[in-house]
């Protein structure tokens, strides 16, 4: 068989730009404008902190304290649940395999970390999914970068939907806590939200975003098809 004409044709269509629609820019929570960018409750001591992050001078970030003896600030956890918010959306659409953040503990207590992701607007309705590999943060430690995986048979149902794509596919809500026990638990005897430990810790974070896996460029299908040819001949 001769190649040299479909050569010929996919290497001219390589020249043509692609644009993929799951190749997003993921947003990025980086606090620099000075408000806490949605996270927390209104109910929550969370305090906004000039200086200091990971990059250092000017360099805002995000400080939350839990007191471990009750009332809204006794749990470590911090949602992410405001109508309209910024991560919102369908996750296997952009491509969102992960998230990253940049993580300090200047407590006295050890963070046990999870991701949860919620397709619901409320307390008690949608699904609840969660990260499986706990990430510890211990304390006194200084700034560190995470990452949470998300792809669907790395995460546990905690309640509703038994795929855990259905639930990427329709995010309302996010919840970032510590909970040393293993998986969180859900408020509520189960079917509420998932819950922090009751405990006196300090979580800081900054530069929070979405690990995005872009489709094929051009080229890389060319060279794929290049090789698929090859084999067929041979």
């Amino acid at each position: 068989m001769n190649l040299l004409p479909r050569i010929v044709l996919l290497l001219g269509l390589a020249s043509f730009p692609v644009v993929s629609e799951a190749a997003v820019m993921s947003p990025v929570d980086d606090f620099q404008d000075g408000t806490t960018q949605n996270w927390g409750s209104a109910s929550q001591s969370i305090v906004v902190i000039s200086d200091g992050g990971p990059a250092g001078a000017g360099d805002i970030f995000l400080r939350y304290a839990s007191n471990g003896f009750g009332g809204p600030n006794s749990r470590m956890v911090l949602p992410m649940n405001a109508a309209g918010n910024q991560w919102q959306g369908d996750y296997l659409a952009d491509g969102y395999v992960g998230f990253s953040v940049d993580i300090a503990n200047p407590g006295a207590t050890d963070l046990v970390l999870y991701l949860t992701i919620g397709s619901g607007t409320d307390v008690s309705d949608g699904s609840w999914v969660s990260t499986t590999t706990p990430v510890t943060v211990p304390s006194g430690s200084g700034w560190t970068s995470i990452d949470f995986s998300i792809r669907p048979e790395e995460l546990a149902v905690l309640r509703g939907d038994a795929n855990p794509a259905n639930t990427l596919a329709n995010v309302k809500q996010l919840r970032l806590l510590s909970s040393a026990g293993g998986l969180p638990m859900l408020s509520f005897g189960g079917s509420g939200s998932p819950q922090g430990d009751v405990v006196a810790a300090t979580l800081e974070i900054d530069n929070f975003r979405a690990v995005v896996i872009p489709e094929p460029t051009a080229a890389a299908l060319v060279i794929g098809s290049l090789i698929f040819l090859r084999r067929r001949v041979c």
